[in-house]
């Protein structure tokens, strides 16, 4: 029984890694961490690298937080298929010894069914996923920022539990006011320690981004190469028209170069304020290919600058 039960745990295991694999987040332990935040970013193909005026740029890359001027608390809740739930938290605090955040990402999958043995009748099992972690970025000299991640991964499957510690490290550099470019190191130091005895290594992603005001207030577009320590080189791009100064247009896309995959975005946003509070609404379409098949995934974002 107790071999039996190990195969239910690892068939679960690899039904959720399958999951986020298709669904455009790296393989690997822990993918749900390359699965992408704020649905701003989202709508612009994950093509983010290089940007530093929304509330999400910790994940995308923490130098940009040094460029964030006053406190925002920002949420993200996502409308999935297959029981699948994704959220995320962050609140950036501006200080004059440089920026600091704190973060949260959580994953879940219910109704996975399994069980012990051929002849033994179905168990409903779950996986949830957590990462909390916690941002400081400096702006060194005028237009070149530095940045870090410190995360604390908790991860129970089955009954069986995880835990981990990673961090990211970031550079973003600034030469002239309509012209950005960025650089990533996601989950640089890593490992994920099972209670099985069991350690895994979180694949190492590297992104190289630019951000290019192509109309100033009016038309941004963003481009980014990323790769992946275990999935290859995926090509990114997004767009983002502004309207009137508080409605966006937003669309991306993605090229897969190992799978030759590719896909769209899209999405849009409102920004405007509210009593003594500037209140941005975004929201995200992915067309994602889930186990053979197309599935859409809406994406919701909300912040809030005090």
């Amino acid at each position: 029984m107790k071999k039996a039960g190990l195969f239910v745990i690892a068939m679960s295991f690899l039904l959720a890694e399958g999951i986020l694999g298709v669904t455009g987040a790296a393989g690997g332990a822990a993918a749900f961490l390359e699965a992408g935040e704020g649905a701003r970013a989202l709508a612009m193909g994950s093509a983010f690298t290089a940007n530093s005026d929304d509330p999400s740029v910790p994940y995308w890359n923490p130098a940009a937080t040094a460029y964030i001027n006053q406190m925002v608390v920002s949420t993200m809740v996502s409308l999935m298929t297959m029981d699948m739930q994704s959220n995320f938290f962050n609140l950036i605090y501006p200080t004059n010894t440089g920026n600091f955040a704190i973060n949260w990402i959580n994953f879940s999958v219910g109704g996975i069914e399994g069980r012990s043995a051929d002849t033994e009748a179905f168990t409903t099992l779950s996986d949830t996923e957590n990462a909390f972690f916690a941002t400081y970025a400096k702006e060194i000299t005028k237009g070149f920022s530095a940045g870090g991640n410190l995360k604390i991964i908790s991860w129970n499957l089955a009954g069986t539990s995880s835990f981990g510690i990673s961090c990211d490290a970031g550079f973003m550099i600034r030469p002239m006011p309509v012209l950005q470019f960025g650089v990533m190191f996601q989950d640089l130091a890593n490992f994920l320690n099972w209670s099985t005895g069991t350690t895994e290594q979180i694949p190492l992603d590297m992104k190289i981004g630019t951000k290019v005001d192509a109309l100033p207030g009016m038309l941004s577009i963003s481009l980014d190469a990323e790769e992946n320590q275990f999935d290859g080189v995926t090509l990114r791009s997004g767009a983002e028209a502004t309207f009137f100064s508080m409605v966006f247009v937003r669309a991306g896309g993605y090229y897969d170069i190992k799978s030759y995959e590719s896909n769209y975005t899209l999405g849009g946003g409102i920004k405007c304020r509210i009593a003594n509070f500037l209140v941005q609404f975004d929201y995200a379409f992915l067309n994602e290919a889930i186990l053979g098949q197309n599935e859409f995934d809406h994406k919701f974002s909300l912040a809030v600058y005090f």
